[in-house]
């Protein structure tokens, strides 16, 4: 009898601990919303020369500003994926074309231009799952030995999908927040309207604060002949910390997604 009493509680703290491995890979993703603020509330603002419209950018370089935006440990700042918000707002009597990929970033002597919200899913993931090999190691291990102590019970656990394999971008919840909240790839800036979303820059290679001059230049297209370009840029003083763990952000990252 004891032998049974204490055979029945090991199976169920490995299938517990497999449990509890489980969900800690699967628990849900909550989007956070965001609001299109005025260019003139937001970090840096100004107008574009030769139309007339203003840009508006907020930089999330720390913790506490991506967290406005992304639920807490969402990896984007971890790996140099810094999300920055932009507004568009126009009162010119013409509409000028704008896209995503119309944003230029220069920190320092480097240019950058944003990546997509794939891209910056592929690399965020990636940091804010640092464990995810010693969660695997964990969970397998638990499983085996449910499995031997249940007699094969376990092996029907083996066949369902893995908790640790990387999903795609537009079949996870945070990867389909990223590609939500990014500024249109293609759009219209029509005369009286204001436009925004999220661009992201990969710029940052190691957890480090980084402080230099910097600027941000957005090109529109005049939709209607005759095609004509012009060029709105940004300066300010650039800030970014990428923050490293403490040690309860450590065990909490083991034990959580």
């Amino acid at each position: 009898m004891m032998m049974s009493r204490g055979g029945g509680f090991f199976r169920f703290v490995s299938l517990a601990a497999i449990l509890s491995l489980q969900a800690g890979c699967i628990a849900a993703y909550k989007p956070r919303a965001t609001y299109l603020l005025p260019p003139e509330d937001m970090d840096a603002f100004g107008p574009i020369p030769g139309v007339k419209a203003s840009l508006g950018v907020t930089f999330c370089g720390s913790s506490d500003k991506v967290d406005r935006f992304f639920p807490r440990r969402n990896g984007l700042l971890e790996e140099g994926i810094l999300p920055t918000f932009v507004t568009l707002r126009s009162s010119d009597t013409a509409a000028y074309k704008v896209s995503y990929d119309s944003f230029r970033m220069t920190i320092g002597r480097r240019s950058y231009i944003p990546v997509s919200p794939k891209d910056a899913f592929d690399v965020a993931w990636q940091a804010k799952e640092p464990f995810i090999e010693t969660k695997k190691a964990l969970y397998y291990s638990a499983l085996t030995i449910f499995t031997i102590v249940t007699a094969g019970l376990g092996s029907v656990i083996w066949v369902l999908p893995s908790p640790f394999q990387q999903p795609q971008s537009n079949a996870d919840p945070f990867g389909r927040d990223l590609a939500y909240k990014a500024f249109p790839s293609k759009a219209v800036l029509q005369p009286g309207q204001a436009i925004g979303g999220m661009l992201y820059f990969h710029i940052l290679q190691k957890a480090e604060k980084v402080t230099d001059h910097s600027s941000l230049t957005v090109t529109l297209a005049k939709e209607n002949p005759p095609v004509q370009s012009v060029s709105g840029t940004l300066h300010f003083e650039f800030s970014a910390t990428v923050q490293t763990e403490r040690a309860s952000e450590w065990i909490n990252g083991l034990l959580t997604p």
